[in-house]
């Protein structure tokens, strides 16, 4: 069974090998977590790629996929309609590089999760594969569950914690703080704003 971890991508060498539709939803994935090494092969790119390419946001090179290209990549995004060259590709890289199959998910090492974010809060929904049409279902209903306001509640929360472990308290009444905070009257920014008041003084 899969482990579920989040990894920092941020100054990894990333190849992308495709440059359709999947391949533009990965990229601009991980244009979001800030990647700034992003290298697309691919004969041809989708428009928003290439207008990502004009803006220096990633490298292109203009060609098929050769073996020579997966050298220094630590993460590898097979996202072509060609599974024999995902094969191929898979059957190249080292084992400790990390590796995303869209075709052959059993094949991958990694794989990318329908992401609900609101500000500081993120939830991953995945199903390993099996079906994601119930990922997009149940992102769905999480984002209605959870909606924009969570934004301005989680950054309250994050502010309340940094100044509660500043305090001068034993740890149960920092724990029982920490608590309170959970109930359902500080959604509320005007008690945000009172509670934070309290906490500075």
């Amino acid at each position: 069974m899969p482990l579920s971890l989040n990894v920092n991508v941020d100054k990894m060498t990333i190849l992308v090998v495709g440059g359709g539709r999947i391949a533009t939803r990965r990229v601009l994935k991980l244009l979001k977590a800030q990647s700034t090494l992003i290298h697309v092969v691919s004969p041809s790119v989708t428009s928003t790629l290439n207008q990502l390419i004009r803006k220096n946001k990633l490298k292109w090179s203009k060609k098929v996929f050769q073996a020579s290209d997966i050298q220094g990549a630590q993460f590898i995004i097979a996202a072509t309609d060609n599974p024999k060259l995902h094969e191929k590709i898979k059957a190249l890289i080292p084992s400790n590089v990390l590796f995303n199959d869209v075709i052959h998910h059993d094949a991958s090492n990694i794989h990318f999760a329908k992401e609900v974010r609101r500000g500081r809060l993120s939830i991953q929904i995945t199903t390993n594969g099996a079906s994601p049409k119930l990922t997009q279902k149940i992102a769905k209903e999480i984002e209605e569950i959870y909606d924009h306001q969570y934004e301005g509640y989680v950054e309250f929360l994050y502010q309340c914690r940094k100044l509660i472990k500043q305090k001068p308290i034993s740890m149960d009444e920092k724990i029982q703080l920490l608590d309170m905070l959970l109930e359902e009257k500080f959604m509320n920014a005007d008690a945000q704003q009172e509670m934070l008041c309290r906490l500075r003084h």
